[in-house]
């Protein structure tokens, strides 16, 4: 009888400890990766948006979110490797820094429809763009879509309509969340 109590006395606590763990959490936020082992996300899970971009003294940042669309919790982290789109030709990208407004994310837990980031940084004001004819320059560099391939074997997530100028330098931050999240002044 005492072993049947404890038994059930340890089922009873194990359901309240999941039921405390859903209020903390609630919905739409993340669990805590630390506590949980959760798998990489692969690009077949993500879907990769811009949301806006921001001028501010010669730099402008362009945010991106990459929304986990499948019914599994994945964790998102990492510094991508970038190919630039423009008229059907793929160019791998150089990245010349990984910290754009001042900062980086940090690796998140994304559950299904959470949205993580990316942030990419250009320039406007180097030699190359400060010239009488620029525009020969500027179209040379100049991509449509950027395909992110993950870390780790971790697949390719393609974001269309994004208009990136690679003339001056290109940087980029880690593949995560931060907050609170960086400004990025509208353009």
């Amino acid at each position: 009888m005492r072993r049947r109590r404890t038994l059930v006395g340890a089922l009873a606590a194990g359901v309240v400890a999941g039921a405390l763990v859903v209020v903390v959490h609630g919905p739409g936020r993340s669990a805590n990766a630390s506590s949980v082992s959760v798998p990489a996300c692969h690009g077949s899970q993500l879907v990769g948006a811009v949301v806006r971009s921001g001028v501010w003294t010669g730099n402008l940042d362009t945010l991106v979110f990459v929304t986990n669309a499948s019914d599994a919790t994945c964790r998102l982290s990492g510094f991508p490797t970038l190919v630039g789109v423009r008229d059907g030709q793929r160019v791998a990208l150089r990245v010349t820094s990984h910290v754009v407004v001042g900062r980086d994310l940090a690796p998140t837990t994304l559950l299904p429809r959470m949205s993580g980031a990316i942030i990419f940084g250009t320039g406007n004001n180097c030699p190359a763009l400060n010239q009488r004819n620029s525009a020969p320059v500027i179209a040379a560099h100049t991509y449509t879509s950027v395909i992110l391939t993950l870390p780790r074997h971790g697949g390719t997530v393609t974001i269309p309509g994004i208009n990136l100028d690679t003339a001056c330098y290109l940087s980029e931050t880690q593949l995560g969340w931060v907050t609170p999240f960086p400004v990025i002044l509208p353009s």
